[in-house]
């Protein structure tokens, strides 16, 4: 790695470098998709034939969400190393090639602003329930409250539960548990890893602010 930074550098490229763990396959999914976005007028290629095997994937499924405006590529090295584990397994460049795109549809931005505030507001003494998400869409703009001209109580826990619950819950990033007459949401661990790789998504609309209201606020014991 240190030989090619030395390479680009030599030959005037600018260089970032981003620290990731590499057996961490949702966490190079996020430094993709939002190194993406980042980037998101210019060509991006990632190349997936370094690393780890998870990170290969994390940075091929990155590529393939359809908001990620980056082709994943793999290099054919000229020569394989045999036997000798103190030399570079491969050497040279011989080709390369883009991987065939699969488009995955990953959350909205609002899904995924919803999602960051169950996270934030998910405690020990306090869980979420559908009411404070409601109030959360209001006080950050969510197109599912702010696009809608009817604002009553019923209306509003309509479009929560078609674009925001529905959708997460069928993808298990969800769930939603009835506690008495409440309703209370959590994320679930493989929304905790999605949250981590998209949520770029909250500083790409401007629509999904974060809430600044405490971590720790009771809430209404209402739905």
């Amino acid at each position: 790695m240190s030989t090619i930074v030395a390479e680009l550098e030599a030959a005037r490229i600018d260089v970032t470098t981003v620290a990731v763990d590499l057996f961490d396959m949702y966490g190079v999914l996020g430094e993709v998709t939002t190194i993406a976005a980042q980037h998101a007028e210019d060509l991006v290629h990632v190349n997936v034939s370094t690393g780890t095997k998870l990170s290969a994937i994390g940075a091929a499924i990155a590529c393939m969400e359809l908001s990620t405006n980056a082709t994943a590529y793999y290099v054919h090295p000229e020569e394989y190393a045999h036997g000798d584990i103190d030399e570079p397994l491969t050497s040279e460049y011989a080709d390369d090639e883009a991987l065939p795109g699969y488009p995955i549809d990953s959350p909205t931005a609002e899904q995924v602003a919803v999602m960051d505030y169950v996270h934030r507001k998910d405690t020990t003494v306090y869980t979420p329930k559908k009411k404070d998400l409601i109030e959360f869409g209001k006080q950050a703009a969510l197109p599912f409250y702010a696009n809608s001209t009817a604002k009553s109580d019923k209306a509003a826990f309509g479009r929560l539960k078609s674009r925001i619950l529905d959708p997460l819950t069928e993808r298990k990033y969800v769930t939603v548990e009835h506690v008495g007459r409440r309703k209370q949401v959590s994320l679930t661990e493989l929304g905790e890893d999605t949250l981590r790789a998209f949520r770029h998504k909250l500083s790409e609309s401007p629509e999904c602010g974060v809430v600044t209201s405490p971590r720790n606020r009771p809430g209404n014991d209402d739905d």
